[in-house]
């Protein structure tokens, strides 16, 4: 139903609406926009239908891994294939070059664990599924998670996202340093993808020497880091 409604501050002709048709425009609007409704900056620009392969150039412009040394706490946030639907350009592909799954598993990870190690995994809730894959590709056993809760949700078709997992998984056998921290951290979020410095916070109290962070967006005191932005 289309509804042809000019709302206007403007009262010197005495627009009159008819309350129902009114109430009628906003119950349809108000349905629209909890399932269509975009941050600003997811709507800037228009999905084209281009066949990107982008894992290739990722990683051939990106150093590779030394093996020599052995990491006992490896943390990485892949460029995961979220490319949304429809003809909105909203998916993670409008911000950075992605990678499949294929190309994400094939990165010899486990070459830089040592025989005990940690590996903290961030995955999307599309690509749960992949995510434990690739962990256990990499060679190490997934125990349990890390969830980061948002303080503002974001787009989703079924559920309007407003949280983050990261997987946890093991080899060999590392103890907690600490083992009273939660598995919940509230952080705001900011820039695309950027993961909170709360979570780093959580790593740092977590994790063993050495440490590594993959894909990182920029160095990190306590950390190498690997990836085509650093």
């Amino acid at each position: 139903m289309r509804y042809n409604v000019l709302l206007t501050d403007n009262s010197k002709e005495g627009i009159v609406i008819n309350a129902d048709t009114l109430r009628e425009f906003f119950i349809e609007l108000d349905n629209f926009m909890s399932s269509n409704c975009y941050y600003w900056d997811d709507i800037l620009s228009i999905k084209d239908d281009r066949n990107e392969e982008v894992a290739s150039d990722l990683i051939k412009n990106t150093t590779p891994f030394d093996t020599t040394k052995k990491y006992k706490t490896i943390l990485a946030d892949p460029p995961w294939q979220e490319q949304g639907g429809g003809k909105i350009k909203r998916g993670a592909d409008r911000h950075y070059p992605l990678m499949k799954t294929k190309d994400i598993k094939n990165l010899d990870v486990g070459s830089l664990a040592d025989d005990n190690c940690w590996l903290y995994l961030w995955v999307t809730n599309n690509f749960l599924k992949d995510g434990l894959e690739v962990m256990e590709h990499w060679g190490f056993r997934y125990v349990t998670n890390f969830c980061w809760a948002k303080d503002r949700f974001g787009i989703g078709y079924y559920f309007r996202g407003q949280h983050e997992l990261c997987l946890f998984g093991v080899k060999g056998n590392l103890k907690p340093i600490h083992r009273n921290i939660p598995s919940l951290v509230y952080a705001k979020r900011t820039k695309h993808s950027k993961k909170p410095e709360e979570s780093f916070e959580v790593f740092d109290r977590m994790s063993h020497e050495p440490r590594i962070e993959l894909f990182a967006r920029n160095k990190r005191n306590g950390w190498d880091s690997w990836g085509n932005e650093v």
